[in-house]
């Protein structure tokens, strides 16, 4: 991420397909604002997004401290899935507490979440936001084409191919172990069983990735 000596607005969007450490990559741009910058950060996560700890923004990574296994987390408030007027107001309260705004899971929000971003630009704030790019159909998820418009930095982030190890940049939704067909199934986590079907993801090239409407 580019150096960011404050007094102006900043908009950085963190994209790419799952397991890419996007998230793990916010998490350490704000550690970094705080702990050598001097800047007071705050983060938000959406409500519906309690995978790894409800009130936590939790990175995939771990690694063993004392014995114990130790994620890189930073604690974070909740959103609501849909941004309103009262949602961004609510926000804005903390706008002179902090200098970088962070959210993490950015393509869940529906409504304003574009307005939200540009207040706190217009305000001369850091914004920082994490999230897949595209969804399992291999299209833009939801407002994420309009947030990276708008950005001044746009950090593409690429995993590892699931099948030929290769550089992944699309995130693949299995079936019961197959590539699922396009189904509207609005799913937070890794692994979810629905109707006794087992739904999984997994991070894939171009080439190993197969598109919904090409499921046979």
């Amino acid at each position: 991420m580019k150096q960011w000596t404050g007094g102006y607005g900043y908009i950085v969007s963190i994209v790419g397909p799952m397991f890419a450490e996007k998230t793990g990559e916010l998490i350490k741009e704000c550690l970094n604002q705080e702990a050598y910058g001097g800047r007071k950060y705050i983060a938000y996560k959406p409500a519906i997004d309690t995978r790894f700890d409800d009130t936590r923004i939790v990175s995939r990574l771990s690694t063993i401290v004392n014995g114990e296994q130790f994620r890189l987390s930073i604690p974070a408030k909740t959103l609501p899935e849909y941004i309103d007027d009262e949602t961004i107001e609510k926000v804005l309260q903390d706008i002179n507490k902090y200098d970088v705004f962070a959210f993490d899971e950015i393509q869940l929000y529906k409504g304003k979440i574009l307005d939200l971003i540009l207040e706190l630009f217009y305000n001369k704030k850091l914004v920082i936001a994490a999230g897949l790019n595209m969804s399992y159909e291999g299209r833009p998820y939801n407002n994420i084409g309009d947030i990276m418009a708008i950005s001044n930095e746009v950090i593409i982030k690429t995993a590892f191919c699931r099948c030929c190890k290769g550089v992944a940049t699309h995130t693949q939704r299995l079936k019961n172990g197959e590539p699922a067909p396009k189904e509207e199934l609005n799913m937070i986590g890794d692994n979810k069983t629905k109707n006794k079907d087992i739904y999984t993801y997994e991070p894939r090239c171009g080439l190993c990735f197969v598109p919904p409407h090409k499921v046979k």
